[in-house]
């Protein structure tokens, strides 16, 4: 498995005074905040994840749960590790992303909503602003 483009990011982060880096992604079938950290530097990547607006009825919700990890190293390399920032969602989410001026800087708020099991309303689940 190459991971060029992924060095690629992390050169462009650290080369710009470790800059912030968000990637949106999609169709995992559930929604969550991760960090990617290259060991021995500073630069930092983060995957904004939301997907499957309508996935909920293929499998339980605590499978896919189940299957995403807290903490850990990237399948495939030993000198990045990832850190799961928010909950995770596995039914009926969406997210809304905000950036603002701050500064030299932006922020950027991910909210991440969903649907409560007993409830028909959606909630937001987590505000993530980095």
């Amino acid at each position: 498995m190459s991971f060029k483009s992924l060095d690629l990011i992390f050169d462009f982060s650290q080369g710009n005074g470790n800059k912030k880096v968000f990637l949106l992604s999609g169709d995992v079938h559930c929604a969550a905040i991760f960090q990617l950290r290259k060991k021995e530097s500073d630069a930092r990547v983060y995957q904004l994840t939301s997907s499957a607006i309508t996935y909920a009825k293929n499998l339980p919700s605590w499978l896919v749960k189940k299957q995403v990890e807290d903490t850990g190293l990237l399948s495939g390399r030993d000198d990045i590790e990832f850190k799961r920032l928010s909950p995770v969602e596995a039914i009926n989410n969406f997210s809304i992303i905000t950036v603002e001026p701050a500064g030299d800087d932006v922020l950027v708020h991910f909210d991440l909503y969903g649907r409560p099991k007993k409830d028909k309303g959606m909630l937001m689940y987590e505000r993530l602003s980095m």
